[in-house]
């Protein structure tokens, strides 16, 4: 198991490597500057002035990431959120050198060189942490002694919470098995996890002997047995985890405000609901639609010409979707299925192997093909790149009535791709699954996350039918 000890010295391994490759970074940014093909119009400055100012700028650099929290343990376990934390601090910290140089008036330091440090320090900081990422995987790989984890429930969510787990190194854990609540299934593996007991059963298991550490992965459990479970957990002093429903996650989203001396709850803010977030994503997308629609225009004029030879009607199909702040948008898509598909039935939801669709259609749904057009709903400000997939009218009213805070999710721009999607919930899949995701997505916005969300689409496909 992980030890405060072995923390502590990764802590200072982290703090040591950082500092040595800042001074290295700035003094190698120092001779690129001036002793290489870029010109020095002003001549070559003092190198004693430089040598000076490098551990005055080194403590400003380790402040700032410390603050950014780059040296708890979590932030390496990470990688997403390490790589955008580390562009943030260098990123401010930059900000900081020039403005310090900007005020010292005995020595004029180049700009420039500050400049290009930030460009150099992001790529040479991030390829360190991966290193000690993954001599830390290796060294907990041989760890013996692993946390054994108990996991309640056997649904999607626990599945895929034992695989993580097994999948995982950095979480130094082996699953002890699964609690299931249908007896038929007891002595049975899944996902090569061995059922051990039922519900009824399972706080017999809640001993040192053979659990350490309790998931409660069944948001459908009675309260009270919940409550029953913690205290049973606290008792023997195992350590527990839950992951919560729909109704818990908005719980823990509500903030607090006071009029005049009085508490009042209210909604808490999304990191989007900033300003400049706004801003950030925006600016994001706009490229990202202009670099998608110049990338994959060849695709789209050779399936548009496909679609028109191969079927009758239009090449694209215009479709109302419900998207930010409730407002109803036209998606665009290259047509997939036949004309007059949804005459006589209504809205419906396509499924596997839906004869309404063309063959063409059924390669271009496989590859996401025909989604490509909706570039253009990005560009004029309909979608974001990233975001909950936008749903029509007739399912958004029905699904609203049926399903608590489902209309949250459109408190965001929706997404060509999202955090729901790549995970697998897409098409015909639980609403409830698919609520979280994007609930999750929307509180831990951030641009790496969006990147991240991105290359896992392209990686992944997960494609609707």
């Amino acid at each position: 198991m992980k030890s405060k000890k072995s923390d502590f010295f990764l802590k200072i391994i982290l703090l040591a490597g950082d500092a040595f490759l800042v001074s290295l970074n700035f003094m190698f940014i120092y001779y690129l500057r001036f002793h290489t093909f870029i010109i020095a119009h002003k001549g070559v400055p003092d190198l004693a002035a430089y040598v000076q100012a490098v551990p005055i700028a080194a403590f400003i650099w380790l402040l700032i990431f410390a603050h950014f929290g780059l040296y708890n343990i979590s932030s390496i376990e990470s990688r997403w959120n390490q790589a955008g934390n580390i562009t943030k601090a260098v990123f401010w910290g930059t900000i900081a050198l020039l403005a310090a140089s900007t005020l010292y008036r005995a020595f004029s330091y180049s700009r420039l060189v500050i400049v290009l440090s930030f460009l150099s320090a992001v790529i040479l900081l991030n390829i360190f942490r991966l290193v000690i990422s993954a001599a830390r995987i290796k060294m907990l790989e041989r760890i013996p002694d692993k946390k054994r984890v108990l996991i309640i429930g056997t649904d999607d969510t626990a599945i895929r919470i034992a695989m993580t787990l097994k999948d995982n190194a950095q979480y130094v854990a082996r699953v002890a098995g699964f609690i299931s609540m249908r007896p038929e299934t007891v002595g049975k593996e899944i996902a090569g996890v061995k059922v051990i007991d039922t519900l009824d059963n399972a706080e017999k298991h809640f001993s040192k002997n053979e659990t350490d550490e309790v998931i409660l992965a069944l948001s459908t459990l009675p309260h009270e047995k919940i409550v029953d479970f913690i205290i049973r957990c606290s008792k023997e002093m195992i350590s527990w985890k839950m992951i919560p429903d729909v109704m818990q996650m908005t719980v823990a989203r509500l903030g607090l405000e006071e009029i005049n001396g009085i508490p009042i709850m209210r909604q808490k803010e999304l990191p989007l609901d900033h300003v400049g977030n706004r801003m950030l994503k925006r600016s994001f997308d706009i490229l990202g639609a202009l670099a998608g629609l110049f990338v994959f225009s060849p695709v789209l004029a050779v399936f548009a010409l496909i679609v028109k030879i191969t079927s009758a009607g239009g090449i694209f199909y215009k479709q109302k979707r419900v998207g930010e702040d409730g407002r109803e948008f036209s998606l665009y898509k290259l047509r997939s299925m036949k004309t007059g598909a949804e005459d006589g039935i209504g809205p419906v939801w396509a499924k596997k192997d839906d004869e309404r669709t063309t063959k063409v259609g059924k390669i271009m749904r496989k590859y996401n093909i025909d989604e490509i057009p909706q570039f253009w709903n990005v560009l004029k400000g309909d979608m974001s790149i990233v975001g909950p997939r936008p749903e029509r009218p007739h399912f958004v009213y029905q699904f609203k009535e049926q399903i608590p805070y489902y209309m949250a999710r459109h408190r965001v721009k929706s997404g060509l791709t999202g955090w729901a999607q790549v995970n697998g919930y897409r098409g015909d899949t639980s609403l409830e699954e698919r609520i979280k995701h994007d609930l999750y997505y929307m509180e831990n916005w951030s641009l790496m996350f969006d990147v991240r969300i991105i290359l896992m689409t392209l990686k992944a496909f997960k494609n609707a039918y």
